[in-house]
């Protein structure tokens, strides 16, 4: 009875926490949202004398409104050579700012361009193929002389890691394992390695993972 109890209260937990954390990092950016909309939004309140979240509201849509235009400016040719020119500028006068645009590119931008989207899955062999130790890593870059460069992501956290340039007889890919496999084995601090490495030819796709579509 006292075993299946604390494993009725882990089993809760597992299913109840990630939500929790869920929950605070919302919280936590509709805080961080409203503190900033704040001065606006009561002024738009008071202005319009209606309730205050009827002026965080109004608000919002005026920013989500703003960002239509811009955006829809910006897929005009006129508009993207403007863009164009203020990205240079802003780089000169902000040496930060061609990092912030990235990370915000890489965040909310079109997933095709992220390096992960064409990247392969990959082993890389610091001794030579089939020598010794082996790490798995995300081919994110081809180079003319064969050789690659590998992401290699740490566990549990894979957002951070070690950029390698890789020589060919170093490398040895893995093409029938999935990023997102791959990424889960590394959260997993290595568990669920030795089914996605049990695949290597044999031309299957993991068990949690559909063939990819035939482009």
């Amino acid at each position: 009875m006292r075993a299946f109890f604390r494993k009725a209260v882990a089993g809760g937990l597992l299913v109840l926490l990630p939500l929790f954390i869920l929950s605070l990092f919302a919280w936590w950016v509709l805080g961080t949202l409203a503190g900033f909309l704040a001065p606006v939004a009561l002024l738009v309140a008071g202005e319009l004398a209606v309730a205050a979240w009827v002026g965080y509201g109004l608000v919002v849509i005026a920013v989500i409104l703003v960002c239509f235009i811009v955006g829809s400016l910006v897929m005009t040719r006129m508009g993207n050579w403007l863009h164009t020119q203020f990205d240079e500028r802003m780089q000169k006068a902000a040496p930060g700012y061609r990092m912030v645009r990235e990370i915000v590119q890489q965040l909310f931008g079109d997933s095709k361009q992220s390096p992960f989207a064409q990247g392969k899955v990959a082993r890389v062999w610091p001794s030579g193929r089939g020598q010794g130790v082996s790490l798995t890593g995300i081919v994110t870059s081809w180079h003319e002389n064969g050789g690659a460069t590998v992401f290699l992501p740490t566990g549990p956290n894979p957002t951070t890691g070690l950029v390698l340039h890789v020589a060919a007889e170093h490398l040895e890919l893995l093409p029938h394992v999935p990023v997102d496999s791959a990424f889960r084995t590394i959260i997993a601090c290595g568990a669920g390695s030795a089914q996605i490495l049990s695949l290597v030819g044999s031309g299957a796709a993991p068990k949690d993972q559909k063939e990819p579509a035939a482009s």
